[in-house]
């Protein structure tokens, strides 16, 4: 078997999150992370497709995959995933293993 080796920035784009203070809702449905985790809900999602969340200031061996619409803080990264050469859950395995 044959295998194509690829570089980060070719299975996926890093991608900053963003403030929250405008969509963050008591009655939201999609959750908002940040560095440490679950922060609460927002009424709307920055993204709505399966990515790794990787924190930024002290916690970049954290990661977290999501598959559903979600919203980082700006203290978060997420990536958006090139799903035609990568299994999105393969790439949080490969940070895991690094």
């Amino acid at each position: 078997m044959i295998y194509n080796k690829y570089t980060l920035k070719e299975l996926a784009t890093i991608r900053y999150g963003k403030n929250q203070k405008n969509v963050v809702s008591s009655d939201g449905s999609f959750p908002i992370y940040g560095t440490g985790g679950l922060m609460g809900y927002a009424s709307k999602y920055l993204y709505d497709k399966p990515s790794v969340l990787i924190g930024r200031k002290g916690t970049i061996d954290k990661v977290r995959y999501v598959t559903h619409p979600f919203w980082t803080v700006d203290t978060l990264f997420y990536t958006e995933i090139n799903d035609a050469i990568v299994i999105p859950h393969f790439l949080i395995l490969c940070f895991y293993h690094y």
